[in-house]
């Protein structure tokens, strides 16, 4: 990156009561990666929760959910091809203007979490590729990075996975997932009013809720 990632991170505030907000732009990329090129196949992101000790939910309402402590988000967008990969080593990058990006979301990755790892295998001039890096708080920002050919026919993919809530955060983040899965409608609410919206869906664990069909149950259609 061509600037101080420290200082950048140091830069961009994140109120606790925020703590799920670097998710939700992780989704909202998720959402642009899809609208960008999605004629292979159904837009479709899913968002792996994690809990501390990976313990099973085989909870009774007495008892109190795990802490969160990662978030993994999947997508089957364009992935990070060179122009994509360039986007994000710019601080401020135009690239995403047009959808109301402004270049600095995945700075709010590194204010509630230790740091992101990202992997994409991506069909960039009839070539498979497959890229990996770290996104963490230090001077270049990019960490780890890699990117080899890869002789595959299966389908393009995203993950970005939010490592390690930090502690300031953890009290604040909600844990309940169908609580997370309305916030994530409250956030992304023009995207849901879209016939193409792409279909999200949590995993916590085993127990999965499709986002799309909870923003219909609460608008009844009505929007």
């Amino acid at each position: 990156m061509q600037i101080d990632i420290r200082g950048k991170v140091n830069e961009k505030k994140l109120a606790y009561n925020n703590s799920l907000l670097p998710l939700f732009e992780a989704i909202v990329n998720s959402i642009h990666a899809i609208e960008e090129d999605s004629a292979t196949s159904t837009g479709i992101i899913k968002v792996n929760i994690i809990r501390d000790g990976q313990q099973k939910l085989e909870l009774d309402e007495s008892q109190v959910l795990p802490n969160i402590s990662d978030f993994e988000i999947r997508d089957n967008g364009i992935g990070f091809n060179s122009e994509n990969y360039e986007s994000f080593n710019y601080a401020h990058s135009t690239y995403k203007f047009s959808k109301g990006g402004k270049g600095v979301g995945r700075f709010t990755w590194l204010r509630a979490f230790k740091y992101a790892q990202i992997e994409s295998r991506f069909k960039e001039n009839g070539v498979w590729h497959l890229r990996k890096f770290n996104f963490e708080p230090t001077k270049s920002g990019i960490e780890r990075h890699t990117l080899q050919e890869v002789n595959t026919t299966q389908e393009r993919y995203t993950i970005v996975k939010l490592k390690g809530l930090k502690d300031d955060y953890i009290k604040w983040c909600n844990s309940n997932p169908e609580d997370i899965a309305l916030k994530i409608i409250e956030h992304c609410f023009v995207y849901f009013l879209d016939d193409n919206c792409p279909r999200i869906i949590i995993n916590d664990e085993g127990n999965e809720i499709v986002v799309n069909d909870l923003f219909n149950l609460y608008t009844k259609g009505q929007v």
